[in-house]
């Protein structure tokens, strides 16, 4: 899952954003920080998410950090 608004700079926009305005285009190397949680329920169903809370585009240099309602520290 990736957050629908990121922070570049001093400027909040959206992930629709990030590749209409060419800040990452097809075939550009990202690199993802994500948090991963996985649980099982007592039927032994088991769910992992993926939730991306920081892109780099290795091709331009530039950082994205998901604006959340919540911090991450690791």
């Amino acid at each position: 899952m990736l957050p629908v608004q990121w922070n570049i700079g001093s400027e909040v926009i959206s992930l629709n954003e990030m590749f209409e305005e060419g800040y990452v285009n097809i075939g550009d190397e990202v690199t993802l920080d994500v948090l991963e949680r996985t649980v099982e329920n007592e039927n032994e169903v088991t769910l992992t998410i993926f939730f991306g809370y920081e892109i780099k585009n290795e091709e331009a240099g530039d950082m994205f950090y998901a604006v959340m309602l919540v911090n991450i520290e690791g």
